[in-house]
């Protein structure tokens, strides 16, 4: 796995899970509203959607690793 990027991954390169899992729609929204997580996707055709840090992180808080961190395929 490689570290997530957030440009490569909005043109449309595959991102995966920490756990190997793939995350479709992925969106980014910079807006003030979203500042913590403005990255929103879903994971493996899952039917709610996640939300990650601009680095990809799912936990900015605690700086946990967790199974639904992103990275590049």
């Amino acid at each position: 796995m490689k570290p997530f990027n957030l440009e490569e991954a909005l043109n449309g390169k595959t991102v995966i899970t920490r756990d190997g899992r793939t995350v479709s729609q992925l969106h980014y929204f910079d807006i003030s509203t979203f500042e913590l997580y403005p990255i929103y996707g879903v994971i493996d055709g899952m039917r709610n959607v996640q939300t990650w840090a601009k680095d990809g992180t799912f936990d900015v808080k605690t700086g946990i690793e967790r199974q639904v961190d992103l990275f590049m395929a």
